[in-house]
């Protein structure tokens, strides 16, 4: 799967200069060309002046405007783009604040490649049309659930919802304020409301094919 990648120009903005160089290096294994800026213009211009595919955002950066401000300028010009930003705050309003810039995922730090590239497959594989697993087939072009017997399997609007974003992160172990914030764009108070959710959506295609991985979050099995 990685292979889609190695034709693709990343830009990385990171102001931790050591960071950079060692991410650098990580990320010239898998991508065509690998572009860094540690502050604003320089990652502007590099957006501009060059055909980037992916952009990696650290979010705090030691200067006047940081990587929100080039998340919104970049997005000024392309909605489009994959943004990917890297922060060390897990406090609810501040990932709040994350999507609302629009980006396509977010990594607490440090940097886990294998969650980083999960988001990028995610993104690039969108035009996959059907993923097989146990007993099921879901169309992601129709966003529809059927049994192997060509069945179709009626799914509320958030158990819809819930079930793709796992299949999308198949590989992932999801937690829960990921899961909040895909499902209802913000933390939520009660915690019964999405154990409910994830009960209901197990009802329909059992129980042993939502993992909870203790203390963690929960993972989707397709095998």
């Amino acid at each position: 799967m990685l292979e889609c990648f190695e034709n693709l120009n990343l830009l990385y903005v990171e102001d931790n200069l050591q960071t950079l160089e060692n991410n650098r290096i990580t990320f010239s294994l898998f991508f065509k060309n690998v572009y860094t800026a540690c502050e604003y213009q320089k990652a502007v211009d590099l957006f501009k002046y060059n055909n980037i595919d992916i952009i990696i955002l650290d979010i705090e950066l030691e200067s006047e405007k940081n990587g929100f401000d080039i998340a919104n300028k970049i997005r000024t010009y392309d909605n489009d783009l994959p943004i990917v930003f890297l922060t060390g705050h897990e406090e609810p309003e501040y990932l709040l604040k994350a999507i609302n810039s629009h980006m396509n995922g977010y990594i607490i730090k440090p940097l886990d490649m294998d969650k980083l590239f999960n988001i990028l497959n995610s993104f690039f594989h969108k035009k996959e049309e059907k993923i097989k697993f146990k007993n099921y087939i879901y169309n992601f072009n129709t966003l529809e659930l059927f049994d192997i017997n060509d069945k179709k399997i009626s799914l509320g609007k958030k158990e819809n919802q819930l079930l793709e974003f796992f299949l999308r992160n198949k590989n992932t172990i999801l937690t829960r304020e990921e899961l909040e914030f895909e499902i209802w764009n913000e933390p939520l108070e009660s915690q019964s409301l999405l154990k409910n959710l994830i009960a209901s959506l197990r009802r329909k295609i059992g129980k042993e094919v939502i993992v909870n991985e203790s203390k963690i979050g929960w993972r989707i099995r397709i095998d």
